[in-house]
């Protein structure tokens, strides 16, 4: 009943304010765009240093089932290489929807974990041969392959920033970031009609858009927002449904970067730039009259 009633509270305010029905289809939105819309991924590379990862993810798993089988008994090992295995393939799961480098590089400690118990195992059978002569020699390739991939780990270190750096990066203050919405509200009320609708996809573009004197009719505020097509499509529906033309476009980071995505789309749909404000970085985009 509680629901329902505030349900029905809702609705009423809803209507009495915008004379529209609530859109209970928004409250799936989210969980649409992020496990169907594909939100933030990136297409996997058919080959590349991933491989190598999943490779010793895999053998660490596999030398783990045959020790337990074998009946080795040295128990941790095996237990350290299966949870590295599982961790390391579950860790990389994330890598396989949004294939970023930068990604890749947070499953560097598990890969490190696997390759540096593959490299003890390798130095092990070595130490073992060299003890016992007449015992059954062990394969080349695998040993020569864990301490290949243990010294390719190694190359690492060099790379590591020195102690004093960080030091003093750490002692010093980071510029404030300043909100300052004049110059964006000014050549939005520059350049659009007072009233019209247009999207002001751009930080703090809503309140960009009522300071301008116009209506910003994007479901986001900010390029960052918008990282599927499908967003993007949403963005550009909404100002089509409203009879707008301008799209206001701002810099997706603090150095001025647009997804270029963004403006292929915005030019496949018509768009094209008309001008732009280098002192609050946005463009401002036409959609083009079609000929008939």
């Amino acid at each position: 009943m509680g629901t329902l009633a505030a349900l029905a509270l809702v609705t009423v305010v809803l209507l009495l304010r915008t004379g529209e029905l609530p859109e209970l289809w928004r409250l799936t939105r989210y969980s649409y765009i992020y496990g169907e819309a594909g939100y933030s991924l990136l297409p996997t590379p058919t080959f590349g240093l991933h491989l190598i990862l999943y490779a010793s993810f895999l053998a660490a798993l596999t030398v783990a089932a045959l020790r337990r089988r074998a009946g080795e008994p040295d128990r941790a090992t095996t237990g350290a290489l299966a949870y590295a295995g599982v961790f390391g393939i579950g860790a990389g799961g994330y890598f396989m929807g949004r294939s970023n480098p930068v990604v890749l590089v947070a499953i560097f400690s598990a890969w490190g974990v696997c390759v540096a118990l593959l490299a003890l195992l390798a130095v092990r059978s070595l130490a073992s041969r060299a003890r016992q002569p007449g015992s059954r020699p062990a394969s080349a390739f695998p040993i020569a392959v864990a301490l290949c991939s243990l010294g390719l780990i190694a190359t690492a270190i060099g790379q590591f920033p020195a102690p004093w750096t960080q030091v003093s990066r750490i002692a010093e203050r980071a510029p404030r970031a300043i909100f300052d919405r004049s110059p964006a509200s000014a050549f939005v009320k520059r350049t659009a009609v007072k009233g019209e609708a247009v999207v002001v996809l751009a930080s703090l573009g809503h309140l960009i858009a009522h300071e301008a004197g116009v209506v910003n009719v994007s479901p986001y505020s900010h390029p960052s927002g918008v990282l599927s097509y499908n967003q993007l499509d949403e963005v550009t529906t909404a100002l089509r449904d409203a009879h707008g033309t301008r799209f206001y476009l701002g810099a997706s980071s603090p150095e001025g970067m647009v997804w270029p995505e963004i403006s292929e789309v915005l030019r496949t749909d018509g768009f094209r730039p008309i001008a732009y404000d280098p002192a609050s970085q946005l463009t401002e985009w036409r959609r083009q009259a079609r000929s008939s």
